[in-house]
């Protein structure tokens, strides 16, 4: 277990290596995240990928998930291969939880909003506060 200062300082560290590019919305996300990341590989640098599908680093599948420990692990990877961008799957949970705040965005994007998940924020208000929290968070 990594205490909390320690942890912050590092997240700090990676933070300041590499760009993240959060995207949310209720349909699209891996897709476009996917894609972002398929772009970074193309162009030839290694690509960050974190959804809630998986994570890969370089192309190679990582252990990565939004629990701290492991998303810093993930991120720590894409600092020492050098990669330019995280791709970041953003989910409304995610980001009601507050992840935009421990970890921003330097660029976000929004793919949609329909009604799913209403259960989960109570109103259609709620849902869209959640979202807006990726963009409240940019530099």
């Amino acid at each position: 277990m990594i205490e909390p200062s320690e942890l912050k300082r590092r997240f700090e560290a990676a933070r300041s290596h590499l760009r993240t590019c959060g995207v949310t919305g209720t349909n699209g996300k891996t897709t476009t995240t996917s894609m972002l990341a398929a772009c970074v590989a193309a162009a030839g640098h290694p690509s960050a990928l974190l959804t809630t599908v998986g994570a890969w680093v370089g192309g190679e599948r990582v252990h990565g998930t939004t629990a701290a420990e492991e998303f810093l692990a993930t991120v720590e990877r894409a600092v020492t291969l050098e990669a330019p961008i995280l791709a970041l799957e953003t989910t409304s949970k995610a980001l009601a939880a507050g992840l935009a705040t421990r970890w921003p965005p330097h660029v976000a994007v929004f793919t949609n909003l329909t009604r799913d998940h209403l259960d989960q924020h109570g109103s259609p208000e709620a849902y869209l506060a959640a979202k807006a929290q990726l963009f409240l968070a940019l530099p």
